[in-house]
């Protein structure tokens, strides 16, 4: 339909007017499925959050089942946040390990938690190998 057609069945005095009142329209509406998006991105977010709190003590704690469950929520959350992305665009492996954590550490924040919870005697240093997991 023309801006023409659109300003004679408005009742609008040129076709120029309907026009810029339908861009206006677009705009709006843009806008609003551009915030729709945002919070909904914040809601997977937050949900996938709420997940990685509930295993993560288990998988700190060597539990193969938590810890591939914490795997598969990082790597959600990283595909949603386009984080997997940046060791594709030529990031150093552990610049993307050392942003997890970061992000990890700010999850716990934003929830009232401490950070990881503190080595036990004897067992100060830690040393993690790791290994591919195998579908």
């Amino acid at each position: 339909m023309s801006y023409r057609v659109i300003a004679e069945e408005l009742g609008y005095d040129s076709s120029g007017s309907a026009a810029n009142d339908v861009k206006r329209a677009l705009q709006v509406a843009a806008k609003a499925d551009q915030l729709a998006s945002e919070e909904l991105l914040q809601l997977e977010i937050e949900r996938l959050d709420r997940l990685l709190l509930a295993v993560w003590p288990k998988a700190v704690k060597s539990d193969l089942k938590a810890v591939e469950r914490a795997e598969s929520i990082i790597k959600q959350r990283c595909s949603l946040l386009g984080i997997d992305l940046l060791n594709r665009a030529g990031a150093e492996s552990s610049d993307v390990i050392s942003l997890l954590g970061v992000l990890f550490e700010q999850i716990q924040a934003a929830n009232g938690k401490s950070a990881l919870p503190a080595p036990t005697a004897g067992h100060a240093d830690v040393e993690v190998e790791a290994v591919e997991v195998m579908p």
